[in-house]
């Protein structure tokens, strides 16, 4: 976790006596200035990791920004001679945002960072789904962003397929509420790949993985909570890939005084 935090301002009192007009006026002046520095400070927390949010104290309002975990490509199976396989890329990770008044939160938050989807296992295998990330965790107030699902593996073939990639994550019970980038579909029509799975981008968050030009376990999600591109064997006698992970989500809480 990061945090960004501007300075701390203090009133300033007049002093017992000093009622010239002269004096009265130059601390309204500076208390004034001062007010003004304190209305416009803030505090930023960037989690990347699951912890804890402390309320710093004199807040009035906290603004929380979420983006769920990218989903991981879909694995390839083995091809024999004049074979393909081509699988199917991970979602993007929902995003949501939302606005508290302070009174609102209890002193300490539990804050969720949703994890990137794990890679796939060499094979016909399935990528993994995103993680959800989560703000205010048990609470009524929660707010969160869903991870993206993984795409879905390819066996070996000679004819036609259409291997699906991930659904995007969504954000959830925010103000504004997003939904990621579905993952791109893995499609080959006899031995030509015309369609070599993208993974999918979060809302808000890191870009698209480009689909792979060569066999190859495709390309790891792009941060923040983008998904991985699909594994991928362009021609026969390959042997089995894995497929590479998505990125993780972040969360983000500005408090405002």
């Amino acid at each position: 976790m990061t945090t960004t935090q501007t300075t701390n301002y203090g009133l300033v009192k007049p002093v017992a006596g000093s009622g010239e007009p002269v004096s009265v006026q130059a601390h309204i002046n500076d208390n004034y200035d001062k007010i003004d520095q304190d209305m416009n400070r803030y505090d930023r927390q960037v989690f990347t990791v699951n912890g804890t949010w402390n309320k710093p104290a004199r807040a009035k309002r906290v603004k929380v920004y979420l983006i769920g975990g990218g989903g991981s490509g879909g694995a390839v199976a083995a091809t024999s001679a004049s074979q393909i396989a081509v699988a199917g890329g991970g979602g993007g990770g929902g995003y949501a945002e939302k606005l508290y008044l302070a009174s609102v939160l209890a002193a300490s938050e539990t804050v969720e960072v949703g994890a990137a989807g794990a890679g796939a296992a060499a094979g016909n295998n399935n990528g993994n789904a995103g993680g959800i990330s989560k703000f205010a965790v048990g609470k009524a107030y929660e707010v969160s962003a869903t991870g993206g699902a993984g795409g879905v593996g390819s066996a070996s073939g000679t004819g036609s397929g259409n291997v699906a990639g991930g659904a995007a994550g969504v954000g959830v019970a925010g103000d504004l509420n997003l939904a990621g980038s579905d993952g791109g579909n893995g499609i080959f029509i006899s031995t030509i790949a015309t369609a070599s799975a993208y993974g999918g981008s979060a809302a808000r968050g890191g870009g698209v993985a480009k689909a792979s030009t060569t066999s190859s376990t495709g390309n790891a999600g792009k941060l923040y909570g983008g998904g991985s591109a699909g594994a991928v064997n362009y021609a026969g006698s390959l042997s089995a890939k894995a497929s590479e992970a998505g990125a993780p989500g972040h969360v983000i809480i500005d408090t405002y005084y």
